[in-house]
């Protein structure tokens, strides 16, 4: 593989400590807990603050070039997380706390509920796919211990609900909503627990138990009381072949106060070699020590990888991670070089070399010889493919 040269930089903030958050941001310690979701180039902000905007709960609206508020609409009242599909699509989830979980799905300034049955506490939800084809909801169940997948087709739940339970967590710390679930694949995904422990689950595998868990980050295992960072909020993003964790952070838990903006950027393509490859120190405001909760949503094209940050008792920032991997290769023997960018695989080898592109399963996708420096190919709706080439062989996770 080639040295990658990751750079990060901000591109704006908008926050207490700038003295500049935008119009309807509440960066108070009493704000209501919210999440962030672009689509479109807009940022939304759930906000089921009823007590300030009457009867109705809100999403508001921003700029993702430098923060700067548009609008505001209706929400589902109680309903405090938004999500944006891959097409998308704006959805909220609530209500907060209720024994109930129901998805609402916005088009056309209408939306369509859709009953996902009882889950006690609601962690930090996801969603992968199209609400208007395929789609699936991710969420971790407290009072179950389970990591739950909701299959959606034309916004209608088809099938059985997939569960993973993690057998032996202790109470009474998994009866908080203090988790996120981030999938990377329908079938893999990336769950941070709190108390400060993240693992990839294969929602295929059947249940785990702690010690079967393939723990990176944080591997100590979670006691009742003890200090450890709780790691709520974050977002998986796969960019050049590889994928990357970026996670809210606090430097020094004596301050006594969580994430209040500062957050680690790692590579966990490999979670047996999980690596930080950026740490960003700096604080929007101040966090507070019942409202420990950050959210981001990392948003890949072609220039790099935009990433936009929300501390609800902060503000608000984005910024571009990019790669300048070169893509020229080595003089020393023959060497590729694979990554994902668009939907699409990139192959970097020397020309005449014969490519073949492989599912999981072992089945040829497709192949050809270069006959240009980088040569793509469309990977067929596979999310994980292994590349042949030059004597070498790649995994890209797209």
């Amino acid at each position: 593989m080639l040295n990658a040269a990751i750079t990060v930089t901000k591109l704006w903030e908008r926050s207490r400590a700038g003295g500049n958050a935008a119009e309807r941001v509440k960066i108070t310690d009493t704000s209501s807990q919210r999440t962030i979701a672009v689509a479109n180039d807009t940022i939304f902000l759930s906000d089921n603050n009823a007590s300030v905007w009457g009867n109705s709960s809100l999403i508001h609206c921003y700029s993702t070039a430098n923060g700067d508020f548009l609008e505001s609409f209706n929400s589902p009242k109680g309903d405090n997380v938004t999500l944006a599909d891959d097409a998308n699509h704006i959805a909220t989830i609530g209500t907060e706390g209720a024994s109930s979980f129901d998805l609402s799905i916005r088009e056309n300034g209408q939306y369509t509920k859709i009953p996902l049955g009882p889950t006690y506490k609601l962690a930090l939800p996801a969603v992968m796919g199209d609400f208007n084809g395929t789609a699936y909801v991710f969420t971790f169940v407290a009072n179950d211990k389970q990591i739950r997948r909701y299959t959606l087709v034309n916004k209608e739940i088809v099938g059985e609900i997939k569960t993973v339970t993690i057998t032996d967590l202790p109470a009474p710390a998994y009866t908080t909503r203090e988790t996120s679930v981030m999938p990377l694949t329908k079938d893999l995904v990336a769950v941070t627990m709190t108390q400060g422990f993240t693992t990839y689950i294969d929602m295929n595998h059947g249940d785990y138990t702690y010690a079967s868990l393939n723990r990176f980050i944080t591997k100590e295992k979670p006691v009742a009381g003890a200090v450890l960072p709780i790691q709520i909020g974050g977002d998986v993003f796969t960019y050049k072949g590889r994928v990357y964790l970026v996670q809210g952070w606090t430097p020094s838990l004596e301050e006594g106060e969580m994430y209040s903006g500062a957050f680690k950027i790692y590579d966990i393509t490999d979670p047996a070699n999980v690596s930080v490859v950026y740490t960003h120190t700096e604080d929007l405001g101040h966090g507070y020590t019942s409202f420990c909760t950050v959210s981001f949503q990392a948003v890949v094209k072609a220039d790099g990888v935009y990433i936009y940050e929300y501390v609800p008792t902060s503000g608000m920032a984005a910024y571009k991670l990019a790669d300048d991997t070169p893509t020229a290769l080595t003089e020393n023997g023959v060497m590729s070089s694979c990554y994902a960018e668009n939907g699409v695989v990139k192959v970097v080898a020397p020309l005449g070399e014969r490519v073949e592109l492989y599912n999981l399963a072992g089945q040829l996708i497709t192949s050809t010889t270069t006959c240009e420096s980088v040569t793509s190919f469309d990977a067929e709706a596979n999310h994980f493919v292994i590349v042949r080439v030059a004597g070498q062989t790649h995994k890209v996770v797209l």
